[in-house]
């Protein structure tokens, strides 16, 4: 993609350069704490990349795949002494039991809000979901996720993409002017202050002693 160097398309750029390897990490990383990255390279490289959206929605796929597996197994071996010093025994009991309930949904639809999604692998680990299902429905979650957010990318975030690199160097000149007029105008404060010369002072009167 070619574009005018300008300092947002730099970034861009940056983020091409990356390539799929980011889009695997950055995912990957995502459900095991870091939230929104997974959904902010999945837009952005699928915004910024000419590449067939299908191969970025496979990488995104796979990458949050693997991040949930780390995550569930995490939650299972130890996870609930983790939780322990966050959650008493009550509340976890009831995120379990939850967990078992609602597992499509919370799988499922809960992984396209960073909030939830970031949580949702280690709980069913810690509930100890069954592994089966919690590999079922987190597949089909992961491949909702990875479409959804790409498709987001390729249509509206090409668009945006767009309208900020033409903004780009509008915006560069509003600041600029900006510097300008602040300049100009701290200079004239600061000439006029130096005609003024320094206040004068008047001497008091004498203190007349009443003896």
């Amino acid at each position: 993609m070619i574009r005018s160097p300008t300092v947002f398309s730099d970034f861009i750029d940056w983020i091409e350069s990356l390539g799929f390897f980011a889009v695997f990490l950055l995912a990957m990383l995502d459900s095991v704490g870091l939230p929104a990255t997974g959904d902010a390279i999945v837009i952005t490289y699928s915004a910024a990349s000419d590449k067939p959206l299908g191969l970025i929605i496979l990488v995104a796929f796979l990458g949050g795949v693997c991040g949930d597996h780390i995550a569930y197994w995490v939650g299972r071996l130890g996870g609930s002494r983790l939780i322990h010093r966050f959650l008493d025994p009550a509340k976890e009991e009831k995120l379990a039991e939850k967990m078992h309930r609602h597992a499509p949904l919370v799988l499922v639809f809960g992984r396209l809000v960073a909030a939830i999604r970031t949580k949702a692998a280690v709980l069913a680990g810690s509930a100890r979901l069954n592994y089966a299902r919690f590999t079922l429905w987190n597949a089909i979650g992961c491949l909702l996720w990875a479409t959804t957010y790409a498709i987001l990318g390729r249509t509206v975030g090409k668009r945006i993409i767009d309208a900020l690199e033409s903004a780009d160097r509008v915006i560069l000149v509003v600041v600029g002017i900006l510097i300008a007029v602040l300049i100009v105008w701290f200079g004239r404060r600061w000439w006029r202050n130096r005609r003024a010369g320094p206040a004068s002072t008047s001497t008091p009167p004498p203190v007349v002693d009443p003896d």
